[in-house]
């Protein structure tokens, strides 16, 4: 269900006209105290401290900024001028964007969300689909498993809010896909387990109350997600009414959130950073793989609406028939693993199949033809595509004292917002990933 735009922002409209009447300093301590009372009902976290000089001497993270990052689940580039989303309009006058952020391959959720916080294309990092199949230990993953999203043996590379923890600074993830995997034995400092249900000011608010925990207890880093985009662009279409709505809808979160910032003490010291995993573009036709080759002959078959990987437990023969009846296949590619363009970033992996399938938009690859539930849809707008097409491309907008006002960049791949954080941090970036700080300096004050 997509939730429309509501008064969910006038708490803040309020609390910024009273600025014009009451001295700030007053404001923020009563917007801490709204914050510690939020802490406590989302589960004891402790109040905020008054903070001496010789408490904050104690803490390893004093004078550290802060990096809060907002993931806008399905949030295309353009959305910000197409829908007139003041807030993100605002931020990016105020700080900096990118024309777009571009994905890496497959442009599905969870990969990309892992590449932005490991700096690892997809095919590095191993997680490849929102669903695979590992043929080395005969296992699927879905990220509708939760026993599977939690299982660090999936993953490679180091997520940020490892290397955070790892530098003694902490981190804290609301519904950041993967966060609830301890890879590398090392989960955020706060974390919580994926619930949809869970109200978007609730999250927003839960995300300011972190921020306002003693020092020894506040995360420098702050990760938030919302799909509210992506839910409505899937089943009305990208630029659908509902779409917009949606967007509205989040616009109005950060607006909650940018004002909640403002109040902190330490405001002056973070940065918000709102990033999008993929955009979306409009479906409207479904093929099947078992209308040309036949699925018996597979050791197991992955069909994501815009890809498909067939396994033949590397068995040339039923590989080489398979390539042959599939290039019949229309407004597809089609592969064997080792004829994976390079800049998909998959060959040689054995996650990708023996045999990868990639369609063109409109178009949608399913495994058969099947019953479906009563009322079912098959959506208006889909991702996964080539990231080479531009509605792939989701959006980054940063602002915040480290970043140089009205400051743009080209388009700009997600694996650099890695470095980037690493950076605003002052902490030391894993070695060897895809991305590096060169592509973002740009946009940085000093």
């Amino acid at each position: 269900m997509i939730r429309r735009p509501s008064a969910d922002a006038s708490g803040f409209d309020a609390l910024a006209h009273s600025r014009t009447r009451a001295p700030v300093r007053l404001v923020r301590v009563a917007t801490l105290a709204a914050l510690a009372a939020t802490a406590a009902a989302c589960g004891g976290v402790p109040a905020p401290a008054t903070g001496s000089p010789a408490a904050a001497s104690r803490d390893p993270q004093a004078g550290r900024p802060y990096v809060v990052m907002i993931s806008l689940d399905g949030f295309r580039h353009d959305y910000v001028e197409r829908f007139t989303l003041p807030t993100l309009t605002r931020m990016q006058r105020e700080g900096a964007r990118a024309r777009s952020l571009v994905p890496t391959f497959p442009t599905k959720t969870f990969p990309n969300h892992y590449s932005i916080v490991t700096g690892l294309q997809a095919g590095r990092h191993q997680l490849v689909g929102n669903e695979m199949w590992d043929p080395a230990r005969s296992r699927r993953y879905g990220i509708w498993n939760h026993a599977a999203t939690g299982d660090a043996s999936w993953y490679a590379g180091e997520p940020i809010w490892v290397t955070a923890e790892r530098q003694g600074v902490k981190a804290a993830a609301f519904f950041w896909p993967t966060s609830d995997a301890a890879i590398g034995g090392v989960r955020p400092s706060r974390w919580k387990p994926y619930d949809g249900k869970v109200d978007n000011t609730a999250r927003v608010d839960s995300m300011l109350a972190w921020l306002a925990l003693p020092p020894a207890q506040r995360p420098h880093l702050v990760l938030g997600y919302f799909s509210d985009v992506d839910d409505a662009a899937h089943r009305y279409g990208p630029e659908a009414l509902e779409t917009r709505a949606a967007a509205i809808v989040v616009d109005r979160v950060l607006y909650r959130l940018r004002g909640g910032i403002a109040q902190l003490p330490f405001a002056d010291s973070v940065t918000l950073i709102v990033v999008s995993d993929h955009g979306l573009t409009p479906v409207d036709s479904t093929l099947y793989l078992d209308d040309y080759v036949s699925l018996g002959d597979t050791t197991a078959v992955v069909a994501t609406s815009t890809s498909a990987q067939l396994f033949y437990g590397g068995d040339r023969a039923k590989t080489e028939r398979a390539v042959a009846a599939l290039r019949r296949l229309p407004h597809a590619h089609v592969w064997r693993n080792g004829e994976i363009p390079e800049r998909f970033g998959l060959r040689g992996n054995p996650r990708a199949g023996d045999v990868y399938v990639l369609m063109d938009p409109p178009f949608s690859i399913d495994r058969t033809r099947r019953p479906r539930p009563a009322g079912w849809s098959p959506g208006l707008g889909n991702h996964g595509y080539d990231n080479a097409l531009p509605d792939m491309h989701g959006v980054f907008i940063a602002a915040g004292g480290a970043v140089r006002p009205g400051s743009t960049l080209g388009p700009l791949e997600n694996v650099h917002v890695y470095p980037f954080i690493a950076h605003l941090l002052g902490l030391r970036p894993a070695a060897g990933i895809d991305g590096n700080l060169e592509a973002t300096r740009p946009i940085l004050l000093r």
